[in-house]
């Protein structure tokens, strides 16, 4: 669901967006003020539009709109930005575009107007969605696509390195791929790719990631985790496909994974010399017979 963030410092502004909000059944989250409405846009779970006031303690609208668009370069975070004001000259109005704002109304306004930029701005951010959905998912498998996984493990190795946390990753091959394309043709072959990434994902927590890094090639991200609780994790992966085949049609097929494990432990690092290790451990895996989880002897640093 959209959510709405509502930044004025006058309480019956916020009480009459608010009940506007509501009647569209929408949800708001309410600002003080600029600092505050620009702590709540930093959380993950950022609101998605935000009617943001101009003239506000600690922080401006303007100077809120400035920040949202420096973020909007830097980051695939998008809010769009309805400023709420009382000024109407020309140069005024211009200054709020160039600050950064995608839309502007002033008061007093139409509660009717207002409802109808609220959902031009619900159209813009669900296009944005699909847009980083097409930039960032894999369309078969709904997996990152390459790109998009590999930008975040150099995010997460980043992270690591300045909380001297650990990091461990997996690289995942589903063992015999090529015979099923070639014995069953391609369209089973998806079928598989995708239960894969179901089974995978279903193994996994809220916050680690996969990403199809190529084929039937998956690369796993295990944040906060040792490698010893990876290769606990990447088991347990293992374990999924043994237990259940993948139905199609009348066509049952029973898979097994090979995986190889590697970690980084508050060291600096480079995103390939991860995938390297991992990549190693993971075709000593299928040297050694494949359906096996294998954990590379060293953890990353360099």
């Amino acid at each position: 669901m959209i959510r709405i963030l509502i930044a004025d410092d006058k309480s019956v502004n916020r009480r009459m967006l608010r009940n506007m909000i509501e009647e569209m059944d929408m949800r708001s989250i309410e600002a003080h003020d600029g600092e505050e409405a620009w702590e709540i846009l930093q959380r993950d779970d950022a609101p998605q539009i935000v009617l943001l006031d101009w003239v506000m303690p600690k922080l401006s609208g303007l100077e809120v709109c400035r920040r949202i668009a420096l973020e909007r370069l830097q980051s695939a975070k998008y809010s769009y930005v309805i400023l709420i004001t009382s000024k109407d000259k020309d140069e005024e109005i211009t200054e709020g575009f160039l600050a950064g704002a995608d839309d502007y109304i002033t008061r007093p306004f139409n509660g009717n107007e207002l409802r109808m930029r609220l959902r031009v701005g619900i159209r813009i951010v669900q296009m944005q969605r699909d847009l980083l959905k097409l930039l960032h998912w894999d369309p078969l498998t709904n997996a990152l696509n390459r790109r998009a996984v590999l930008e975040r493990l150099d995010e997460e190795i980043k992270r690591s390195t300045r909380s001297k946390s650990p990091l461990s990753i997996a690289m995942l091959d589903i063992d015999h791929f090529k015979e099923i394309n070639d014995t069953h043709g391609h369209l089973v072959g998806d079928i598989v790719l995708t239960e894969a990434v179901a089974r995978i994902l279903n193994s996994l927590r809220s916050y680690d990631l996969v990403g199809r890094y190529g084929g039937d090639e998956f690369l796993l991200i295990f944040p906060d985790t040792t490698a010893a609780d990876a290769n606990t994790m990447c088991n347990r992966i293992r374990n999924s496909f043994l237990q259940d085949p993948i139905m199609s049609g009348d066509l049952t097929l029973f898979l097994t994974v090979s995986v190889g494990v590697t970690s980084l432990n508050g060291s600096t690092s480079l995103a390939d010399t991860l995938i390297h290790h991992a990549d190693d451990a993971l075709y000593t895996a299928k040297r050694h017979g494949r359906n096996q989880v294998f954990l590379a002897d060293l953890q990353v640093q360099v």
